[in-house]
């Protein structure tokens, strides 16, 4: 599988025109010609994105500008990036101009990683989506990299394999029972993780496409 680590080939990602797939007759699904690539969108689709939401993206990269451009195409009301430079310079620059006007930029190292009184990525997005919070939420970025110091110590010193800042952030933004889509890698265990906001918002969840579901 492109793009997730050594436990599934080691194979670099797929953002690519053409792509070179080994082991293609065998792990291959033939998309038939008459479906069009527009319906060919997995995340936005089992994450639950409808016409009129606010959705919220955790990264900038090349699966988050496409993922992006399918909610907008479903009826979005709003896309909010949530990463840093240089990839939010790059929605700048090369996210489709008629779709820019729906479009807000959240840079995560502006904001606090959670000291009181301060305004943080939860609180930023709470405040562009009437104090509610996003309908959705996709995370796209994985949990290998540490915002803050105290998940990089943990992960330094093996406590965790993968941070859990993301997703706590993720859980906690979104409006009760709204969405949450997960397509980044987790491969092992995480610490500190926000059980507790369950409860209030029982948010429902998806992650990697059912393909023979979706065939």
């Amino acid at each position: 599988m492109f793009g997730y680590s050594h436990l599934t080939g080691g194979f670099a990602g797929g953002q690519a025109e053409y792509v070179r797939v080994p082991f293609g007759h065998v792990n291959l699904l033939e998309l038939p010609d008459d479906v069009p690539d527009e319906k060919d969108n997995s995340n936005t689709i089992d994450t639950g994105v409808e016409k009129g939401d606010s959705v919220a993206i955790f990264g900038a990269g090349p699966i988050v500008h496409m993922a992006g451009v399918f909610a907008l195409d479903r009826g979005t009301k709003r896309i909010i990036f949530v990463d840093t430079e240089p990839r939010l310079s790059c929605i700048k620059s090369h996210f489709p101009r008629e779709y820019m006007s729906r479009v807000e930029l959240v840079d995560f190292k502006t904001v606090s990683s959670g000291i009181p009184n301060s305004k943080t990525v939860v609180s930023r997005l709470k405040e562009i989506c009437d104090g509610r919070g996003p309908d959705v939420v996709q995370e796209c970025p994985v949990g290998e990299y540490a915002k803050g110091w105290l998940h990089w110590l943990d992960m330094a010193t093996g406590a965790e394999t993968d941070t859990s800042e993301i997703v706590n952030e993720m859980i906690e933004s979104v409006h009760s029972f709204g969405r949450c889509g997960i397509t980044g890698v987790y491969v092992g265990y995480v610490r500190y993780f926000a059980s507790s906001l369950f409860i209030p918002r029982l948010p429902q969840g998806s992650g990697l496409t059912d393909l023979d579901k979706s065939l």
